[in-house]
């Protein structure tokens, strides 16, 4: 996308930009024509806070008492603008009562993609 500024009576243009919904760096160029050189402004969008929490893997499975599933659960985190969110902690939490997990409420962090696993055990 290019945008123009005319310069004022110092020589000197100006542009306000806003960031779009994409995360990581990029490089804006000014240039002019008729001149090689150009003002290169590296800028960089960067994650939004967390809005959406979503099942990854490890859904819909089954095991013997005592034993332990098969895949763990797996969550992906995301931003408004469907970036993953790196560092987020989630915490997971099984039923107090009835069919359950060994432990009711753990916890993982967001890796770099977004996602968080958990392996579980179910109860004896």
């Amino acid at each position: 996308m290019t945008q123009t500024a005319t310069t004022n009576a110092s020589g000197v243009a100006s542009l306000s930009v806003t960031a779009n919904a994409t995360s990581g760096a990029y490089v804006v160029e000014a240039s002019i024509g008729g001149v090689v050189a150009t003002a290169d402004f590296s800028l960089t969008n960067n994650t939004g806070a967390a809005s959406l929490v979503a099942v990854t893997s490890g859904n819909n499975q089954s095991t013997a008492i005592s034993s332990a599933f098969t895949n763990p659960l797996v969550v992906t985190v995301t931003d408004s603008g469907g970036n993953p969110v790196a560092s987020e902690t989630v915490t997971f939490t099984a039923p107090a009562t009835g069919a359950s997990l060994s432990s009711v409420s753990q916890t993982a962090t967001t890796n770099a993609s977004g996602m968080a696993s958990l392996g579980v055990i179910s109860p004896t």
